[in-house]
């Protein structure tokens, strides 16, 4: 969070190594330098061991939960990592651009007969919701099919699935399990992550009618 004395403030489970005062740190696209380290009662410490929650003060940046904090031997590196990590999100994000572009411009020329959606959501109330304003969205020439749904959080699975099946996914109230972050990030998927069921068939609409 971003307190209004300390700046970017950073809650951290230690799942391996150790983490000193003063290390130098990056966390995606935040880096910086260990400048204030407490443990789980609020007191200053200078070393902290794995299984250790503690509260960070020096990343430049207010990060997200779930991102992983790694202690590097330099400063520069730390700004290398968090340049080539912006790069990576800004590639992703181009290409996804691209994607969705390319689905609009088979729409236009009559010659993508059904576009493929998985959808997950928070609950199985939602879940039906979601499902049927999407299929509600289909067209004469273009049908919209729900090729997998489920209530839980996003799944390495259901990334693999939606890349191999060329399907966009589409999740509502839920997060991204950790261990599928790297992999959302590297795929070339396209996806609608929304709290609101509007702004999601508002984006599909759009895609359907090209």
């Amino acid at each position: 969070h971003l307190d209004t004395q300390l700046g970017p403030v950073a809650t951290v489970l230690i799942k391996s190594g150790t983490i000193n005062k003063w290390d130098n740190i990056v966390c995606q696209e935040s880096y910086g330098k260990v400048k204030i380290l407490k443990n789980h009662i609020g007191k200053n410490i200078i070393k902290a061991w794995p299984s250790q929650p503690v509260l960070i003060v020096g990343l430049d940046k207010v990060v997200q939960g779930g991102d992983v904090l790694q202690v590097v031997s330099s400063p520069e590196l730390a700004r290398q990592k968090s340049v080539e990590y912006a790069e990576i999100i800004a590639r992703n994000k181009a290409q996804s651009a691209s994607g969705i572009e390319l689905l609009m411009s088979k729409i236009k020329a009559w010659s993508l007969k059904q576009l493929k959606v998985i959808v997950k959501a928070d609950t199985n109330g939602a879940l039906e919701a979601m499902k049927w304003a999407l299929v509600k969205l289909s067209t004469e020439e273009t049908t919209v099919s729900v090729i997998h749904s489920g209530v839980w959080s996003i799944t390495e699975g259901d990334i693999v699935m939606g890349q191999w099946s060329d399907a966009i996914l589409i999740w509502f109230s839920v997060n991204v399990l950790p261990a599928a972050k790297s992999v959302l990030q590297s795929a070339n998927i396209e996806y609608i992550n929304s709290d609101i069921i509007y702004h999601v068939t508002e984006r599909i609409e759009k895609i359907v009618t090209g």
